[in-house]
Formats: C-alpha cells, sequence, structure tokens
C-alpha cells in the first residue's frame, strides 16, 4: 500500500489543491452566471428568445468541439490541452464580463462551455489518475468543492451587488 493512501481526506497535496480550485473555479462561474440572469438581461435589454441563446448557442459549440478534443486525451497531450483550455476559459470569462454588447457576450460564452468541459473533465481525470487508490476519497473532495462553489457563487453575487 502507498503512503498516500494512508494519508489523512483532510490532507490533499498541492496537485489535487490545485485541481480542486479549478472544479470549484468552474462551478463558481457557471452558478454565479446562472444567478446573474436577470442582471445581464436588463443591462442588454434582451428578449427571452436572446437570454435562451446565452444557454443555447455555448452549448451547441460546447457539443462539437468537445468530442473532437476529447479524442485528443489519448494522445498524451493533457498538460497541454488544460493550458490551452485554461486559457480559453478564461478569455470567454473575460469578455462576458466586459462585453458591452450581447454579441460579445455570446461569443465569450461560446468560447468559454467548451472551454470548460476540456478544462475540468481533464483535471478531473489527471487528479483520478493520480492515485488510482484513492479515487473514491478524491470524488468526494471533487464533488464537494464544485457544491460548495454553487453555493457561494450567487451568494457572493449578492454580496457583491
Amino acid at each position: 500500500m502507498k503512503p498516500s493512501a494512508k494519508r489523512p481526506w483532510w490532507r490533499v497535496s498541492l496537485f489535487v489543491f490545485v485541481m480542486l480550485l479549478i472544479e470549484f473555479l468552474d462551478e463558481f462561474a457557471y452558478s454565479t452566471l446562472e444567478a446573474a440572469r436577470p442582471l445581464i438581461r436588463d443591462a442588454f435589454e434582451l428578449t427571452y428568445v436572446e437570454i435562451s441563446q446565452i444557454t443555447t448557442i455555448p452549448l451547441i459549440v460546447a457539443i462539437i468541439v468537445e468530442p473532437i478534443v476529447g479524442l485528443m486525451f489519448d494522445q498524451r497531450k493533457r498538460r497541454m490541452l488544460m493550458v490551452i483550455g485554461a486559457a480559453a476559459f478564461g478569455t470567454g470569462l473575460i469578455l462576458q464580463g466586459f462585453s458591452p454588447a450581447f454579441w460579445l457576450f455570446i461569443v465569450g460564452a461560446a468560447i468559454q462551455a467548451p472551454a470548460s468541459g476540456v478544462f475540468v473533465n481533464l483535471a478531473q481525470a489527471s487528479m483520478m489518475d493520480d492515485a488510482p487508490e484513492r479515487r473514491e476519497n478524491s470524488m468526494a473532495l471533487w464533488t464537494f468543492s464544485g457544491s460548495l462553489a454553487v453555493v457561494v457563487g450567487p451568494l457572493t453575487l449578492t454580496a457583491a451587488l
């Protein structure tokens, strides 16, 4: 048995902490966006069709892009794909945050959605592959990190308002 299997659940390595932080940031961004929909609607004076486009267009782009990128996972390019995914995720969030027009907001969302899938899915796979004997503990921590972010995101938005 490896020493990491005996490690208490509250002691995580820097690698695991970073992977959990990735999951937290992804869920934080998504939950905050969901809570901010009325603010986005008012800021851009959107119709209901335009509001639905905020969800559907990024999802359609993600459905097309993620399987293609998924095929690259097996080519041992995880680190490079994670960096590209992180950069695209950040770029998409910045575009959404500072967009002066609805179309630019949609472009940011269309960049961020598939990048999130690539970035977060690779982080999760890397975390699980790092310590196969601790997968159950790792998944519990992963789920906790995401769940915590889903609660903290809207609360942070509320506090900011």
